[in-house]
């Protein structure tokens, strides 16, 4: 049996979403035996049949026409590619034959719905069972558009603030992350974090099941309000009990409470919810820390009130040159 990190890696460099490294792996994997292809194809079909490859393609038509025409016109263009370009020519003709690259690929398209904010925007959404999401800024999620008495399944990269109604029927409500991992309710408040490798689930009131991904296969996690589940790099679980769930959810609220918070932690989220990117003079400067509430830039503001901000609290100078920031001690 394939294990399911094999799978994930497999679909990843197919994606083009994994490290070099980790490509280079693959790719030695991919040339030790023949059968590791056929493998590797099995795998990509398999995908293909439950919608994970078209999911995660969804919100990008490029990117497939990109990867199929790669292995379809390029096949003697890859470096030491020898293995890799028999299973991009396999693929490409899986794609083909089973006619995803046109109008099967509409046909998919057209059951997804996927909701988006930008750098910068928050916004409420209301689903179809009227549960609500708070999607945090640069955050995408997706659901089926045939959503209907089954399982409600929804796919988020980013983060996102969940109120789950309760239904007659104990319908289930699924979160999926880009690990592999997810969090089943029944109707609870929760937030979940996923970005850089980093997943992070946070219960406000209710109960919740987060199950693990990658080489942590175990049974699914019931956590309590107050609970914090944190994944790294789909390996060792840390969960906190009794903390305090309001600082994870703050930005709800317009704001971020830090509680020793490192100001290399504050640049990633500034990074990663306004797209501004921020360097130190110093490096050592990531490491200072500060406690405290910072009020989130208004919609349509502008994200330097944010920095200022930041900078004020940890007593630190901004420097503007050409569009580029920096923070000085």
């Amino acid at each position: 049996m394939t294990s399911h990190r094999r799978k994930t890696e497999v679909i990843n460099y197919f994606l083009g979403r994994c490290s070099r490294e980790d490509q280079e792996k693959l790719e030695n994997w991919l040339r030790q035996d023949p059968g590791n292809v056929e493998l590797a194809e099995v795998i990509i079909q398999e995908a293909i049949r439950n919608h994970a490859l078209w999911s995660a393609l969804e919100q990008d038509k490029s990117l497939v026409r990109q990867k199929v025409m790669a292995g379809i016109g390029k096949k003697q263009n890859i470096p030491g590619g020898g293995a890799r370009n028999r299973l991009l020519g396999k693929i490409a003709a899986i794609i083909v034959s089973m006619g995803l690259l046109s109008s099967i690929w509409y046909h998919y398209a057209d059951q997804w719905i996927t909701l988006q904010t930008n750098y910068g925007e928050v916004k409420t959404f209301v689903l179809p069972d009227e549960s609500k999401v708070r999607l945090n800024a640069n955050t995408q999620l997706r659901y089926r558009s045939d959503w209907q008495d089954g399982l409600r399944e929804l796919w988020l990269e980013g983060e996102g603030f969940f109120t789950v109604k309760h239904t007659l029927t104990n319908q289930g409500f699924l979160v999926h992350v880009p690990s592999g991992a997810s969090i089943e309710v029944v109707g609870t408040e929760f937030n979940v974090f996923s970005r850089r490798n980093i997943l992070q689930t946070v219960l406000k009131s209710g109960k919740i099941a987060f199950k693990a991904a990658g080489k942590i296969q175990s049974a699914p996690i019931t956590l309590k309000p107050g609970s914090v589940v944190e994944q790294i790099n789909q390996e060792k679980i840390n969960i906190q009990f009794n903390a305090d769930p309001e600082k994870y959810y703050a930005w709800t609220q317009g704001k971020w409470i830090l509680d020793d918070e490192s100001l290399g932690d504050i640049l990633r989220k500034i990074r990663d919810s306004y797209g501004l990117q921020v360097q130190l003079t110093n490096p050592a400067l990531a490491l200072r820390s500060a406690y405290g509430s910072i009020p989130l830039p208004h919609q349509g503001q502008s994200p330097e009130t944010l920095l200022e901000n930041v900078a004020d609290l940890y007593d630190l100078t901004i420097i503007r040159n050409k569009g580029h920031y920096y923070l000085k001690g």
